[in-house]
């Protein structure tokens, strides 16, 4: 179960390292919330939930992350350069802080993945109302 968390994250991180190529295409919206919701797919608050009360494999994911694994901060900084690269494109306001956007929808999907379990109310919503959010505040 260690092991299958960084996956998850290496899997998210590698859909938001490919963002960047998706500037201009789409609706920003529909592309920064298709990289938040990645990390909810493949069972990620159960994942998330499973590793709080776990402290060896809470211990064994940390070693991994500070070992390199990607994890929220490589999610957070692909989000902030497509920004900017949307910012380029002006399909975002010059006014927006990058770095704001990308650590509102990283911060927001861990305290939901932190704050879920099995049978609470399905965290997606909410995530994508705050992309939504963020988005239209950009414009």
């Amino acid at each position: 179960m260690a092991e299958l968390c960084p996956d998850r994250f290496a899997r998210t991180a590698a859909k938001a390292q490919a963002l960047s190529r998706l500037a201009g295409q789409g609706t920003v919206a529909e592309n920064l919330d298709a990289v938040a919701l990645a990390l909810f797919r493949s069972g990620g608050p159960a994942l998330s939930g499973f590793a709080m009360t776990r402290p060896a494999a809470a211990l064994r994911i940390r070693q991994a992350l500070e070992s390199g694994a990607p994890g929220f901060t490589a999610i957070q900084e692909a989000i902030t350069r497509y920004v900017q690269d949307e910012q380029k494109l002006g399909r975002v306001a010059r006014t927006i802080d990058p770095h704001t956007v990308a650590l509102a929808i990283v911060g927001t999907a861990h305290h939901l993945l932190m704050t879920s379990w099995p049978g609470a109310p399905d965290p997606r919503p909410a995530m994508t109302r705050l992309v939504s959010a963020l988005v239209e505040a950009a414009r």
